[in-house]
């Protein structure tokens, strides 16, 4: 169920894809829309041992709903959090990048004719570990959103699913929100109700954590710090858990994930992506490598975005680097200039750096990586 400032939803222009037209919707504003949930499914059958085992299931499904798909992740693309809270909460938010998916290649595509919803597939985790998603709405009315993702699946070094069982959890649930249009609320457990099972039953349980059938809608939030005090005869020892804020010495903050085509404030390129960062961090500019590398790892943990989305990647713009592995735009025609490529019909790749958000440690530098369909990362603003 969703509440929207202004009440109507209108149709937009025509989505063409594949020769297919329909009527979209557009929003007068983005806002949250809820939809009940059916299940919730966090799984890690090898806690500490191996990471590539965890999976995530969730589904929220409402009848005669009066939600709607705003927004078209097809040419903007998704991102979708999950959200496990309890004793031990974790968080993770997953980016679904845009394009039309083509065989064997990942991608978006339209469902219904006319257009009712959106599919994502990736069986091969080109783009990370977000196996299938899905939103749609029935011309009966049965509004559904979904996620599928598999540890298994996504390139880099394990982990590729941070979210794990709370051990043992108590709530959660996902944001599914559309790039440029609305986000999708699935709560389960606490005041959205439901029935929660932790696994094992004897000793941690921190192999499943699985909630079914909650009874209200309601957005999901990750937990709040957890104090525990301990008291003694000769002292009280306070122990906090937190995100604290980055410390922002060379970091400022991050644009939102884009592919290697950068076109932030309507501009192409590093141009862009500069005077963003300088609008958004005055004073700042899009980070090199070298700036990412020379920055504290207090600068990085815990970075969000400006979307409040949580930073797992940046896109490593390396002046020093060869043309070809920073997106160069080396079509006939095109601009010959760096991250201004959009697709992966030349020799043109880009190169990524994954960030562990909980540590603020970057990895090894990924080299070849698509600047379209496996390419969507963030961009720092650094000073």
């Amino acid at each position: 169920m969703h509440f929207r400032r202004a009440a109507l939803v209108v149709a937009l222009e025509l989505t063409v894809v594949a020769g297919l037209s329909a009527l979209v919707a557009s929003p007068a504003a983005a806002v949250d829309q809820k939809v009940l949930g059916k299940t919730f499914l966090v799984k890690d059958p090898k806690p500490g041992v191996d990471p590539s085992k965890r999976s995530v299931g969730v589904l929220g499904k409402e009848a005669v709903s009066d939600d709607s798909v705003v927004g078209n992740p097809l040419t903007s693309g998704a991102t979708v959090e999950i959200i496990a809270n309890g004793t031990n909460p974790t968080d993770q938010t997953f980016t679904l990048p845009p394009g039309a998916a083509a065989p064997g290649s990942p991608g978006w595509k339209v469902i219904g004719k006319p257009v009712i919803g959106y599919g994502y597939n990736d069986a091969g985790g080109v783009n990370g570990p977000v196996k299938t998603a899905q939103i749609k709405k029935t011309p009966g009315g049965t509004f559904l959103v979904m996620a599928t993702i598999k540890g298994v699946l996504g390139p880099g070094p394990q982990p590729h699913i941070t979210v794990v069982p709370p051990a043992p959890g108590t709530n959660g649930g996902m944001r599914f929100t559309i790039t440029g249009g609305d986000s999708y609320c699935v709560a389960f457990g606490g005041a959205a109700g439901g029935k929660v099972t932790n696994a094992p039953a004897k000793g941690t349980p921190n192999k499943v954590f699985k909630i079914a059938s909650p009874t209200t809608e309601g957005c999901p939030s990750p937990q709040a710090p957890v104090t525990t005090t301990t008291t003694t005869t000769t002292s009280t020892t306070t122990t906090t858990t937190t995100c604290p804020s980055p410390t922002g010495t060379v970091v400022k903050g991050s644009l939102t994930a884009t592919p290697g085509r950068f076109t932030y404030n309507a501009t192409l390129g590093l141009p862009g992506a500069n005077a963003a960062c300088n609008t958004n961090f005055p004073g700042s500019h899009a980070c090199t490598l070298a700036d990412l590398q020379s920055a504290p790892a207090s600068d990085l943990a815990c970075l969000k975005d400006t979307a409040s989305m949580t930073v797992t990647s940046f896109w490593a713009i390396d002046p020093t680097a060869v043309p070809l592995m920073q997106c160069v735009d080396d079509a006939v025609g095109g601009s010959n200039q760096r991250w201004e490529y959009g697709t992966a019909h030349t020799a043109s790749r880009g190169e990524q750096v994954p960030l562990n958000n909980t540590t603020g440690t970057l990895g090894a530098v990924q080299m070849s990586i698509q600047c379209n369909i496996a390419g969507t990362s963030w961009v720092g603003c650094c000073q």
